[in-house]
């Protein structure tokens, strides 16, 4: 590549962190919320859409990392609800952090128990003295019943807290033309597989992000209820 083309890609690439800094600092300014860092990157990872986004807090720094083609080809509506969307995770960090953390300590509590059973149901016969193999079989079965609920709890957690910085977004937005426009996106890019209703229900349980529909439905039953005047920006 020359030296002209190098140059050209810095300058695009500067454009684009340009672009992404100035919406998400207009949108904190208006949601009274400190501006974190911005990172434009090519992509996040294997299985997410090319144009998205990810607030993460790297050595207690608050950023928010977009992608490329976020900025470059989603609409303005559709980015500026994605931006929006990583704020609205940003302002419920603090709460969303102690309530991961309090998942977090009682799945390893019930892996300990299973665990801890498992070794004294194996070891009862054995020493011939201390807790029954029974004792442990069960102390195993409550350690399992802790850790999947747990799990299971920390996946819906995740699910009310996508669903939370949806209508976080959607008030920033005042319709929900920006989500519609980002999940059509996302529907061409990566789109969801067709299930049956038992299908689904039993896959909601092991995602972390609800289905798109459901997303959806949520901010319009949320914008429905609200007073126009609420929600309506000035720009």
């Amino acid at each position: 590549m020359t030296a002209a083309g190098n140059e050209q890609d810095s300058n695009d690439d500067e454009d684009l962190h340009q672009v992404a800094r100035a919406e998400v600092a207009r949108i904190s300014a208006i949601a009274g919320l400190p501006v974190p860092g911005v990172i434009v990157v090519p992509a996040l990872g294997p299985g997410s859409p090319a144009a998205n986004a990810r607030f993460r807090t790297p050595r207690g720094v608050p950023t928010i990392k977009v992608t490329e083609t976020a900025v470059r080809e989603l609409p303005a509506d559709a980015l500026e609800f994605l931006l929006a969307h990583e704020l609205g995770h940003y302002a419920n960090d603090a709460w969303w952090t102690r309530r991961a953390r309090l998942y977090g300590l009682g799945i390893g509590l019930g892996a300990i128990m299973f665990f801890g059973g498992l070794i004294m149901a194996a070891t009862a016969d054995i020493s011939g003295f201390g807790p029954t193999p029974a004792a442990g079989w069960v102390t195993m079965g409550i350690g399992a019943i802790i850790t999947v609920r747990g799990f299971f709890g920390f996946f819906a957690f995740n699910r009310a807290e996508e669903i939370r910085a949806d209508l976080f977004s959607a008030h920033q937005q005042g319709q929900s033309a920006g989500a519609e426009s980002l999940f059509a996106a996302w529907d061409d890019d990566k789109p969801e597989k067709h299930r049956s209703r038992l299908g689904r229900r039993l896959c909601l349980l092991g995602r972390t992000h609800p289905y798109r529909a459901t997303r959806l439905a949520a901010i319009r039953a949320e914008l429905a209820t609200d007073d126009p005047q609420d929600t309506r920006r000035t720009r």
